[in-house]
């Protein structure tokens, strides 16, 4: 194996007194102080051994992609999907925080750091607007545009209509065509 003196290739264990050959890629970008040296083959070569991998290993976790942003990148992807609908089918907050992979007490904090509301109140004004913006620019009946906008009932949508605007959507329809 080598001798116990050798500092190269040999390597203390803390607990058992004993030593262990080191792999020849032990000193995995520590720091950028000696680029020459070998790298690991994989990024789970490298964890295996007790190194952190390097962007090399890891090009997933690079400048520019979700992974760097992160959190950032994760409520961006939740409010695309609450865009899309996601909350207006009957499915729960708890169901979008598995779609995203993660708990829904991570997701309503992380709602609540980068968007400032839990996801079912950022999901509600987005269906309010969006039924808002149909009341102004169709001519369709109030039932249909409650339920376009993700609305399950008409009483909802009435309630949650004047929680935000203050009048009910017939008489801001009726204002808007004075």
């Amino acid at each position: 194996m080598g001798r116990e003196g050798d500092a190269g290739d040999l390597r203390r264990a803390p607990a058992q007194g004993l030593t262990r050959r080191r792999p020849p890629w032990s000193e995995h970008d520590q720091g950028g102080r000696d680029r020459l040296k070998p790298r690991a083959p994989t990024a789970a070569a490298a964890e295996g051994a007790g190194f952190r991998p390097c962007l090399r290993c890891r090009p997933e976790a690079a400048p520019g992609t979700p992974a760097w942003r992160g959190a950032a990148a994760t409520v961006t992807r939740a409010f695309k999907l609450i865009d899309g609908g996601f909350l207006d089918d009957g499915k729960t907050v708890g169901d979008l925080a598995d779609t995203l992979g993660m708990t829904s007490r991570h997701l309503s904090r992380l709602f609540a750091e980068h968007a400032g509301a839990p996801p079912s109140a950022v999901a509600a004004t987005r269906r309010v607007q969006r039924a808002k913006r149909m009341v102004d620019e169709t001519s369709l009946p109030m039932a249909a545009i409650a339920f376009a906008a993700g609305f399950r009932s008409i009483r909802r949508f009435n309630a949650a209509f004047r929680a935000v605007y203050r009048r009910p959507p017939r008489a801001l329809r009726a204002a808007r065509r004075r």
